[in-house]
């Protein structure tokens, strides 16, 4: 069996295979989770408190389950270690370090890629 990646750090592991995929699970980076889902309970905040009204502002948790909900959201993919290492290379949520140290995987993973393909023969005019 496969060894856990590293990068697995960085995401939440669903409970499910994503959509029609039987290998790979659902995975959501936790940087962009967390700050979606803050920016709904601030915002549930902020309106009940500009309304004046003690409206009911939904629980982290249940913020959070909404916006893992959200399919569609950019941070949610299939838990392949190159979609999630791509993600991370550009994701304005996570520490720099982890930024850098993902395009670093990128640009490596490419060269590796490049160094075990078979020369392209070359076809005489």
């Amino acid at each position: 069996m496969p060894t856990v990646s590293q990068w697995w750090e960085y995401f939440r592991k669903g409970t499910q295979h994503y959509k029609n995929d039987t290998v790979h699970w659902d995975a959501w980076c936790n940087s962009c989770l967390k700050h979606r889902t803050n920016e709904i309970v601030q915002f549930q905040r902020v309106t009940s408190q500009s309304s004046g009204s003690a409206g009911v502002v939904m629980s982290y948790e249940d913020a959070e389950a909404c916006v893992m909900a959200d399919k569609t959201a950019s941070f949610y993919m299939p838990g392949k270690i190159d979609r999630m290492v791509r993600h991370l290379s550009s994701c304005p949520n996570v520490p720099d370090s982890v930024r850098q140290a993902a395009a670093l995987e990128r640009f490596q993973s490419k060269s590796r890629g490049k160094e075990n393909r078979p020369p392209t023969p070359i076809i005489p005019p």
